[in-house]
């Protein structure tokens, strides 16, 4: 009789009161997962269980939490995988991010636009772009990245995407070299951002294949 599959562990930090209620579901037989509220919970969990991946759902450890923010770096640059998604996307203060990304992470990735368009997968990324599962194409509202280097775009738009709004125009995206979804190597390990807002279904879908259970 073949043994039961070992699924990935992943640590989620949600630091946030508004975090405290999320749905996982999608997470659901797929991976295990340890969820905690708390800076000394995260810093205890880190040190005294091994982990696959780390989803960081609120942007807390960017605005305070020094101690748990460098072990979360280092854990991405020891060989793991930290997943920016969720809410984080939502509630972090531009400066904030862009400090973020180059005070800890030393990447030049920088707050872009914000708004829903139909963004594509990018076929010259990183392997992750090569999942079967992942959609070509879908529409999603996020907050875009600036300074993302080519291979590292996950999704980003085309000529012939446009502004999805009732509000304004359906004019042409100004800047095409923005992404909404980014997979960067970081020492041994990798980086990933999620801008999506809403938590779209194929976005989930990302999530799952950049912790390696798509």
């Amino acid at each position: 009789m073949a043994s039961p599959q070992t699924l990935p562990n992943v640590l989620v930090l949600a630091l946030s009161e508004f975090t405290e209620d999320m749905s996982l579901d999608f997470l659901k037989n797929r991976v295990d997962v340890t969820f905690v509220t708390t800076e000394s919970e995260a810093c205890t969990n880190l040190q005294s269980q091994q982990f696959t991946a780390i989803l960081v759902v609120d942007p807390i450890i960017a605005q305070a939490a020094p101690s748990l923010r460098r072990q979360v770096t280092t854990f991405a640059r020891s060989g793991g995988k930290v997943i920016l998604c969720h809410f984080f996307s939502s509630f972090i203060r531009p400066m904030d991010f862009d400090r973020y990304m180059q005070a800890e992470w030393d990447l030049p990735w920088r707050f872009g636009a914000y708004g829903r368009t139909d963004f594509y997968l990018n076929p010259e990324g990183v392997s992750l772009c090569q999942e079967p599962d992942l959609q070509p194409c879908y529409s999603m509202k996020a907050v875009s990245l600036k300074s993302v280097q080519p291979s590292s775009r996950i999704y980003q738009p085309r000529e012939t995407s446009r502004i999805q709004s009732h509000v304004f125009p359906a004019t042409p995206i100004a800047d095409l070299s923005q992404a909404a979804i980014a997979f960067a190597k970081v020492g041994n390990g990798w980086l990933g951002y999620i801008g999506d807002v809403n938590d779209e279904a194929d976005t989930l879908t990302v999530i799952l294949a950049m912790i390696g259970k798509a």
